[in-house]
């Protein structure tokens, strides 16, 4: 009885300790994390994590930082860091060694020896929008991919946790999250502290460019009026080589604005993947937006309807559906707060079940998309599409 007793003491100090631990570990080596925004050449932008290793040099994955056009480094405190150059790295591996102009107070340390199976790991980065955030798991096993050494581990990890410190219980880096295999769960591999290690400094690599040069007010609304003008003219190839390089200096009003006639202009060049990329960025930044303007809810109701528009096209119909009902929430809350938009809020709202109906059509969902094409013309949509007011008397 004494002997179990003191078992479950022991448990419970050893639970008390672990929630102890990392509220401290988290407070302590939260300044050395960073969240890297990156602007590639062919217009895509995508973000993730890096960390610290010594006051001026900053580590994180290959795939994050290799060969883009701009990047932006920023930590928890909103601090901007001033990128300087890659001075080593390595596609095997998935790493990449680069400076800043900046110095930081705080940076983590590598360890020099692989973790044990069963350990416990803690990783801080920027999974999808929720920025610096910590999740913990356990090293699953050590494994060799493509003849290097990786770290599996359980840690819950997503898109913008690349380049995560994966850190042991006393803080020290065991490895840098690297990608996510989906094979009915998520198997989550880090390249190993060691590894980075052992890349060597190479000061010939490349300069990165930072966010950091300064457009005049004058040179802003020329370049914006261009590309309006190349738009208009359907010339959208030029418009988007226009509007790209600008996108940085945006203030946040401009900023929107840009996004969306980026988002424009790969839908009407048939580029329906990146569409939807800019799309769900444009969604999700006016979706956090507190104040919304009446302009915002018109422009977040017709980024809906035309993301729904590149899922049908990639052939995510059901996906398009959801969306379209999302969309039309929106278009119906418009109608009744905007009367300056009362016209065209009611086209738009007939244009999303129009296109519900024929989705569902297609889908050969015919009762629903009946439906839809019901609403449509309770909403005064005049027009008989495929032969629909036949088929759903």
């Amino acid at each position: 009885m004494k002997k179990t007793t003191f078992i479950l003491c022991l448990i419970f100090f050893a639970v008390f300790l672990y929630s102890q631990n990392v509220p401290k570990l988290y407070k302590k080596y939260l300044p050395a994390i960073v969240k890297i925004s990156v602007l590639c050449y062919d217009g895509t932008a995508s973000e993730g994590t890096g960390f610290f290793i010594d006051e001026k040099t900053i580590i994180t994955c290959y795939h994050v930082a290799n060969n883009v056009n701009t990047i932006k480094i920023q930590t928890s405190d909103s601090t901007i860091y001033t990128a300087d150059s890659v001075i080593a790295s390595s596609d095997k591996t998935d790493l990449i060694k680069f400076t800043v102009k900046e110095k930081s107070k705080t940076w983590l340390n590598l360890s020099d020896k692989l973790p044990n199976v069963g350990e416990s790991v803690y990783i801080i980065g920027n999974p999808d929008d929720y920025d610096f955030s910590i999740s913990s798991g356990i090293v699953s096993a050590i494994r060799v991919k493509n003849s290097v050494q990786v770290i599996q581990n359980t840690a819950p990890c997503s898109p913008g946790n690349s380049g995560s410190p994966v850190l042991d219980k006393k803080g020290k880096v065991i490895g840098v999250m690297s990608y996510v295999k989906f094979v009915g769960q998520n198997l989550n591999f880090a390249a190993t502290s060691i590894n980075v290690l052992n890349i060597k400094d190479d000061n010939t690599i490349q300069q990165l460019k930072p966010v950091t040069a300064i457009v005049t007010n004058w040179e802003m609304d020329s370049i914006i009026n261009m590309a309006k003008h190349f738009f208009k003219s359907a010339d959208y190839k030029n418009a988007l080589n226009t509007i790209l390089p600008i996108t940085k200096f945006a203030d946040t009003t401009q900023s929107l604005e840009f996004i969306e006639m980026i988002a424009d202009c790969h839908l009407f060049l048939q580029d329906y993947a990146k569409a939807v990329q800019y799309y769900e960025y444009l969604i999700k930044t006016l979706y956090k937006n507190k104040n919304h303007s009446p302009a915002d809810v018109w422009t977040f109701a017709q980024s809906l309807q035309k993301e729904s528009l590149c899922h049908y096209v990639l052939g995510d119909k059901n996906g398009a559906i959801d969306i379209l009902s999302k969309a039309a929430e929106v278009c119906k809350k418009g109608l009744e707060t905007d009367t300056l938009r009362k016209q065209i809020y009611t086209l738009l709202i007939q244009q999303i079940y129009v296109a519900d109906a024929t989705y569902k059509y297609s889908m050969n969902e015919i009762f629903e998309a009946c439906l839809s094409w019901k609403i449509a013309k309770q909403y005064g949509y005049k027009k008989d599409d495929f032969g629909f007011n036949k088929m759903c008397e």
